[in-house]
């Protein structure tokens, strides 16, 4: 999908000349490109939760866990935020394209806009290849999403907290029936998603981030944090963020302005008023951080 948007970008970026023709042509058919439509908080919590999303979301996280080393899971979260940087920068290219064509007023969906840049800028044998790739990236991800939900579901919670004692086959089939119901609560939503998918991305994002956010970070790099901090953080952030979502005192997708914060204090607060990490475990975490420095003192 990376490198066919690349190919895409470089088409419509030759056929306007270049970057500031082809913002000149998508003002001239589309004066409104660009506007500024919502509050500064809409925006703000949009950018945090695109920020934070490969951080924290569990399907990009889960993929880490097949690096064969520490040093490398590393590299490979690095590459792939610099890989997200450019599927951003060019997805902006494609949106400009899709104002300079002054086609987004005629789509009952305003998301179709990318298709129907791709049908108007690339030949018919290259848009079918985008389009496949572009499929391929959704069943990726879908997939990635559905063994992070039934892999939390079934091993983290059951096997961790109810059922300790509980047999793989048992896990497995939990984690099924949990894949299944995810699906099908995936299609319901599906079939009548909201008017942007990216109001749905940003809640699904800014409630990780929310949830997750801080004490995953601090987890990994302050040893002070505990497992009582990191509950608090997570439950606090988490709760945060739904009463905001449902009382809505502020801007549409803004709440993690407001609840990553507070799972933050929440997080720092109880792991300082409760008992520290043991001594093997901080030791472990700074590890993590100064293993090049003793290699090089070796």
């Amino acid at each position: 999908m990376l490198i066919g948007m690349l190919v895409l970008s470089c088409i419509i970026l030759f056929q306007h000349n270049g970057f500031s023709t082809l913002i000149q042509d998508a003002l001239a058919v589309t004066p409104n490109f660009g506007d500024i439509t919502q509050p500064w908080m809409s925006y703000f919590g949009l950018f945090l939760a695109f920020l934070w999303f490969g951080i924290v979301s569990p399907s990009a996280v889960m993929r880490n866990f097949s690096s064969r080393d520490a040093k490398t899971a590393r590299r490979s979260a690095m590459w792939a935020c610099l890989l997200y940087l450019f599927i951003f920068i060019f997805g902006f290219i494609v949106a400009a394209g899709g104002a300079s064509l002054g086609i987004a007023d005629s789509l009952d969906n305003q998301d179709m806009i990318f298709v129907s840049v791709i049908e108007n800028y690339m030949s018919p044998i290259l848009a079918g290849m985008m389009l496949a790739g572009l499929l391929a990236a959704i069943m990726s991800s879908a997939d990635a999403m559905l063994l992070a939900i039934s892999a939390g579901v079934a091993h983290d919670i059951y096997k961790e907290y109810i059922n300790k004692e509980a047999s793989e086959k048992t896990v497995t089939k939990i984690g099924f029936v949990v894949m299944i119901v995810a699906s099908i609560i995936g299609i319901v939503i599906a079939i009548n998603p909201p008017q942007l998918i990216a109001i749905m991305v940003g809640w699904v994002g800014g409630f990780l981030l929310s949830a997750f956010g801080f004490p995953l970070v601090l987890g990994i790099w302050w040893n002070r944090a505990n497992k009582a901090g990191a509950l608090a953080g997570m439950l606090g952030g988490a709760v945060t963020f739904l009463i905001l979502v449902l009382t809505k005192p502020f801007a549409l997708v803004s709440e993690p302005i407001i609840a990553a914060p507070v799972s933050l204090i929440l997080l720092i607060v109880v792991s300082y008023v409760t008992q520290p990490p043991s001594a093997e475990i901080q030791n472990q975490v700074n590890q993590y951080h100064t293993e090049n420095e003793s290699k090089k003192t070796v």
